[in-house]
């Protein structure tokens, strides 16, 4: 689109809004006016009609209070056999006469029919309906007025009250008198008011109103609808005695202003199109001759130049304005081009050669290595990749579609480096152990396709490449060979859940499979508690060796004895069980039989090789509905029990040990860390009064607190990012898990509930049980000062060491939050009384 048509158009545009604008505006205002001044004539002319009634109203009365004179005068009101003269109701436009005496009982009454010109009695039911509501207001008034509504139509009434004349057969009562508001009625007071009206019944005025949410605004009395465009109707309601509408009238006027109102804003609107078009025309001709035009030879230019690529073309300067000085402008940058451009040939020459070097630099590193660029080829291939892959550089550079991932997976499949800028829910569909610590990506896989076939587990780290603007130029991916380390994940991870001495399942392996059972996945649970009798006495007689070969026996046989589904585990030091899921009645008993038989059979091997017999006490235990988990495992455990009559037993096992090789190997306790504790909690307990037997507990403690971290997986122990919130949990739950294997070691198990509650803090805000205050264990209080100090004051990977006096006052904000605050006192004063050292600290 050229920008003369773009100017023209805007103009335009802008023009046509600012006069629909302008219109719409007027037309909004100008007709609202218009519709309050029609609603004001309809209820002006309702007024109107409602004073003519009323003045109806007065007028009958007037007549009426002349009839009552007339009664009480000399002549008297005719008696019951005389009628009143036709004429007089034609004459006076009467509808009934009605005397009544002072109980209100009738002595005369006539009705009169205009159509037939006759008059008549009051018919009873017709009598009644006009006496009830009118007497109850002429006691000890002096007359009532108004309308009421009678079969016949709308009626228009007086009444007033008459007294007795003495001496004459006159007696004291009561006159009403009333008028029919009849069609030919209305017509009259509409010719007098010089309107059209209708009178509507209370049925039809109540269906009217009850169909539309109208009112009358104010104490207007009259309500307004505007009907159609060219009419508007007006209703007057008419009320009865109790003031309820009964009737209304309805008058209706022609909306001759609106439609005057309208024909003035089509007018107005033609005039302000007429004047924006001529108007249009007279500014697109000024902008043509003063700028467009001038445009359009600076555009014939410009496009000149880049046709011919003719650096020496320049723009001729004329005139004295904004364009002068954007020819001015553009003069002097293709000045400066030329030497822009050499200065560019020199710039690549530069890139050319920074970009070798750091081609040789990725071709020198240590680890698997490659770059693509944003479209997705190979750029870079370094020596370690290709003795990894089997492929040269030379084979593979500007290749692209994946080729770079046929040595890795055998088939075109997207890399962690093509998925560097991808959503993190697909990178997770290819790559489940993925982590992203921005901007590095960073997965272990198991690459298949490497080593013949033989295939490596490998930590691929991939993360983009960008210029100096900050755009996506490509990525670059390492490869690092970590199978070694594999193997020593999984050896840790089968002692995290395996018995170290006779290779069975471990007590937290057992305890898992429970929770399992505790969460419906078994519909019934058997549970078999085994002890190997006269353990003690091996280890005293002939040392703990060969109890040790008695226990690795013993978990043979039990290991032998347990068949299909079911599961074994050393859950104590000479205690084992089996967990029977989905257990039958009689598979304890079937158990019992095979290990009955294997320990036959042992034995008499043993005794031929003077080894010492193996005796193994049984006891088992079914779940059904009525019991829990823990009934049938005290159910099994005293059945068991029972059946071990005066046999002893003890434990001594190297359990201490094999945690603490557990943690060094899995890195949970840094060099020098336990001894350290060890020294912080001994001098604070000794501080705090804590006797000698606590202290040495405490500083046990100091060193396995942490003992649970075991049973978290590597993934999320050791991710460098942040912790998801499931994941935090996760964490949370190495005291627990620290707690069960504790309890699972008979020397430990004093330690379990403090190794549980080492994380509470002093306000309660820690985990897992939300202590706080003395609800704490003073030993779990301890533990806590020392452990953050020591890691304060300590060197990690990420960090340096916190100085002493920051440490300390770091545990003096955190007194009454994570601490107990009479603990930090005691603290800081043994460092500061030099008590307590620190290796790097001031003589």
């Amino acid at each position: 689109m050229s920008l003369r048509l773009k100017t023209a158009l805007i103009f335009i545009l802008s023009l046509t809004v600012l006069i629909v604008a302008l219109t719409l505006g007027l037309r909004g205002y100008l007709l609202n006016r218009l519709d309050e001044l029609e609603q004001q004539e309809i209820r002006s002319n309702g007024e109107r009609v409602l004073r003519a009634l009323a003045n109806e109203t007065d007028g009958l009365d007037a007549i009426l209070r002349d009839w009552v004179h007339w009664e009480s005068g000399a002549e008297g009101f005719p008696g019951r056999e005389r009628r009143i003269p036709t004429g007089t109701f034609r004459h006076l436009r009467l509808g009934l006469v009605i005397r009544l005496d002072a109980a209100g009982q009738p002595l005369f009454h006539r009705q009169y029919d205009a159509a037939q010109q006759r008059q008549q009695p009051v018919p009873a039911p017709l009598l009644r309906k006009v006496i009830a509501p009118v007497m109850p207001r002429l006691a000890g008034s002096a007359g009532s007025k108004g309308f009421l509504e009678l079969p016949g139509g709308l009626l228009i009434f007086a009444a007033r009250p008459v007294g007795a004349v003495p001496g004459r057969e006159t007696q004291q009562g009561y006159l009403i008198m009333g008028r029919y508001l009849t069609r030919p009625e209305l017509a009259r007071i509409a010719r007098m008011l010089d309107l059209r009206l209708e009178l509507l019944s209370r049925r039809q005025f109540r269906e009217w109103r009850g169909s539309r949410a109208v009112s009358p605004e104010g104490q207007a009395r009259v309500w307004v609808e505007a009907r159609s465009s060219r009419a508007i109707d007006g209703y007057a309601p008419l009320a009865d005695l109790d003031g309820r509408p009964v009737a209304a009238v309805r008058l209706t006027i022609p909306r001759e202003i609106y439609h005057q109102g309208q024909l003035s804003l089509w007018y107005f609107s033609v005039a302000m199109l007429i004047l924006g078009v001529i108007l249009s025309l007279l500014v697109l001709a000024f902008l043509e001759k003063s700028v467009l035009s001038r445009l359009a030879f600076l555009n014939e230019r410009v496009c000149e130049i880049a046709a011919s690529n003719d650096l020496s073309i320049r723009i001729p300067i004329s005139k004295r304005d904004e364009l002068t000085s954007y020819a001015t402008v553009f003069n002097q940058m293709m000045d400066s081009l030329e030497d822009s451009r050499l200065e560019l040939e020199r710039n690549r020459e530069q890139l050319a050669s920074a970009n070798q070097q750091l081609l040789n630099i990725i071709d020198f590193l240590p680890d698997a290595t490659f770059v693509i660029n944003c479209q997705g080829k190979v750029v870079a291939w370094n020596r370690a990749i290709a003795e990894l892959t089997g492929i040269t550089k030379q084979e593979i550079l500007g290749l692209g579609y994946y080729a770079y991932a046929f040595p890795f997976w055998g088939e075109p499949r997207p890399l962690l480096i093509d998925l560097v800028t991808a959503d993190f829910d697909e990178i997770r569909r290819y790559y489940p152990s993925a982590e992203q610590n921005d901007p590095i990506l960073q997965a272990e896989v198991f690459l298949s396709k490497l080593h013949q076939g033989r295939g490596i587990y490998a930590l691929i780290s991939a993360a983009p490449l960008y210029d100096h603007a900050g755009n996506l130029v490509g990525a670059i991916e390492t490869i690092h060979d970590i199978s070694n380390r594999k193997k020593v994940e999984e050896q840790l991870r089968y002692l995290g859940w395996h018995d170290q001495l006779t290779g069975m399942y471990n007590r937290t392996y057992f305890e898992r499979e429970i929770e399992r059972f505790q969460h419906g996945e078994y519909s019934r649970l058997g549970l078999v508690m085994c002890d190997v009798d006269g353990l003690k006495s091996v280890n005293d007689s002939q040392g703990h060796a060969a109890g040790d070969r008695l226990l690795r026996s013993a978990a043979e046989l039990i290991a032998a004895a347990a068949q299909g589904n079911q599961i074994a585990a050393r859950v104590g030091g000479d205690e084992f069980a089996i967990l029977l899921p989905d257990c039958t009645l009689d598979e304890p008993q079937q158990i019992q039989r095979r290990l009955t038989e294997l320990l036959d059979a042992h034995n008499q091997a043993a005794l031929a090789g003077s080894e010492p017999k193996l005796s193994i006490s049984l006891g088992w235990a079914i779940s059904d509905d009525r019991k829990t988990v823990q009934e049938v495992f005290e159910e099994a455990d005293n059945n068991m029990y029972r059946k071990k009559l005066h046999r002893s037993q003890s434990l001594h096992s190297n359990v201490i040990q094999i945690l603490m090789k557990t943690l060094a190997a899995r890195d949970f306790i840094t060099e020098g860390h336990a001894e350290r504790m060890k020294h912080l909690v001994q001098h604070l307990a000794e501080r705090t009064g804590l006797p000698e037997r606590k202290v040495q507990d405490l500083k046990l403690l100091a060193e396995i607190h942490d003992i649970g971290k075991i049973g978290i997986a590597d993934n999320i122990l050791f991710k460098p990012g942040v912790l998801t919130p499931e994941e935090q949990q996760e964490i949370q739950r190495h005291s627990e898990i620290g707690q069960s294997i504790a309890e699972s070691a008979q020397e430990l198990s004093y330690l379990s509930d403090w190794i549980l509650k080492h994380h509470e803090w002093w306000d309660g805000s820690g985990y897992p049980l939300g202590l706080k205050g003395l609800e704490i264990p003073l030993e779990c209080r301890i533990l806590a000062i020392a452990d953050a100090f020591d890691a304060m004051t300590s060197d990690r990977p990420y960090r340096r060491a916190m100085p002493t006096q920051e440490a300390l006052a770091e545990l003096v904000r955190g007194a009454g939050t994570q601490f107990d605050p009479e603990l930090v006192k005691s603290f800081v004063a043994l460092v500061t009384e030099g008590v307590i050292r620190r290796s790097g600290d001031a003589s």
